[in-house]
């Protein structure tokens, strides 16, 4: 609790100095939602570098043309809008089976660098892997959380926070993947909102595979065949969409795995200034404890918050010139400006600075 002194009577009301209370208990539940956001900010980017290197090419391309049914060739990956892309990136890094010994990518990523991680990231990836697609309908709306039902099993669950651009209203059915951070749930990125009309055709298609899919293995349910066919709901998402040409460009005439590698270096860096610039538009409205529980933008209805704000603001800009220094992908600063009020400049194209 940010805003309570250390030599105050603890909150609890045992009588006790805080400090001599739940100071201590405190402080270590801020250190751990520090971690946790942290590792949700970070763990899932590392994973989809892991995903789109070099070696990982093959699988990267058979995971793409069984995700859009061979609709959309891997060379046309530019032609489709970042939603897009983290929908696949998302099915392939934690539900695709690979060809080795049918792990998925983020089993590998673990054995690869398990060594690496905090005990925390190895069990976040562990429990994400048990995760999958699927259709949730949003049932409640506040400022805090979202409630929603899966219009498969009519489980309805609570999720903190969410990946789409707008803040669904009810009734809204999204296709998504609800990952679990701590001890609540959140919507990974590339939810994707289903027209109100898509219902019944969804269930039409959907339930008859899951019949014959659960026929074939008993005791099997939901969660086990959306965990192996959650690329079943992109191909309805696309059922009306009519199969792309490979682009004339210069990825078009290289040998196929070559290609797959340039292209999936492009969309990397593409996915990684996106989250970027998503992270950063929900950070103005976020609480921050250092600052009493104050949001940026509330600390700016002060002289005294408005400095605290642009001291972190310089910090900020030193840490983004040592990654572009780097050759990594780094976010705007002065976009931050902008939003929070504290300059009239124009952003580059786009908002995010590609290194060169």
């Amino acid at each position: 609790m940010a805003d309570v002194g250390r030599n105050a009577p603890c909150p609890c009301g045992s009588g006790k100095k805080y400090k001599h209370c739940h100071w201590r208990i405190d402080q270590e539940i801020q250190r751990q939602n520090v971690q946790l956001d942290r590792a949700w900010r970070t763990l899932g980017q590392r994973i989809q570098e892991f995903g789109v290197q070099p070696s990982m090419a093959p699988e990267y391309v058979s995971a793409w043309e069984r995700f859009w049914d061979r609709k959309v060739p891997v060379q046309a990956v530019a032609t489709l809008n970042v939603v897009q892309r983290f929908r696949f990136v998302d099915w392939y890094i934690f539900d695709y089976r690979t060809s080795r010994d049918r792990k998925r990518v983020a089993e590998l990523f673990l054995e690869a660098h398990g060594s690496e991680l905090s005990s925390l990231e190895q069990d976040l990836i562990g429990d994400w892997v048990t995760t999958h697609l699927s259709v949730y309908e949003v049932i409640d709306a506040s400022e805090d959380h979202l409630g929603v039902r899966d219009v498969f099993t009519a489980e309805e669950q609570k999720v903190s926070e969410t990946g789409v651009d707008e803040y669904p209203v009810i009734g809204t059915r999204l296709m998504a993947r609800l990952l679990p951070l701590g001890g609540s749930l959140r919507i990974a990125p590339g939810a994707t909102p289903l027209p109100p009309s898509d219902g019944e055709g969804l269930l039409d298609l959907i339930q008859p595979r899951f019949k014959a899919w659960q026929e074939a293995r008993y005791g099997a349910d939901w969660d086990d065949f959306l965990g192996e066919a959650g690329y079943l709901l992109n191909h309805f998402m696309i059922r009306d969409m009519e199969p792309m040409e490979a682009p004339a460009m210069e990825e078009a005439e290289m040998e196929p795995h070559q290609a797959a590698r340039s292209i999936a270096r492009r969309m990397q860096r593409e996915l990684i200034t996106s989250s970027l610039a998503a992270h950063y538009d929900r950070w103005v409205d976020k609480s921050i404890p250092e600052w009493g529980g104050k949001t940026p933008r509330a600390m700016m209805q002060t002289p005294e918050g408005a400095e605290k704000v642009e001291l972190f603001l310089e910090l900020l800009e030193d840490i983004e010139k040592g990654r572009s220094g780097s050759g990594q992908p780094t976010y705007d600063v002065s976009l931050l400006r902008r939003k929070l009020g504290l300059t009239t400049e124009t952003s580059t194209a786009g908002g995010i600075i590609l290194p060169g």
